[in-house]
């Protein structure tokens, strides 16, 4: 009966502590917008996951990213 004593405050001390830090997550919204593509290029890759000398397209993509624009990179096996 003591080890059941003994563990039950620290349980509860462990779900207050994982609801207040819960309850300070909070989401922020992105908007991104696609603007267009530039010329994509035939490339050869390697992958860890995928295998190697993998044949794809890939391409820099323009983006607006909550009104910054910026540049990402799209590559389509």
């Amino acid at each position: 009966m003591k080890n059941i004593t003994l563990f039950l405050p620290k349980l509860a001390t462990g779900a207050a502590i994982l609801l207040a830090a819960c309850s300070t997550l909070r989401a922020t919204p992105v908007t991104v917008t696609e603007l267009g593509i530039g010329a994509n290029e035939t490339v050869w890759i390697d992958s860890s996951t995928l295998g190697n000398n993998l044949h794809v397209y890939a391409g820099v993509v323009k983006l607006n990213v909550n009104g910054v624009n910026m540049d990402g990179f799209c590559i389509d096996p």
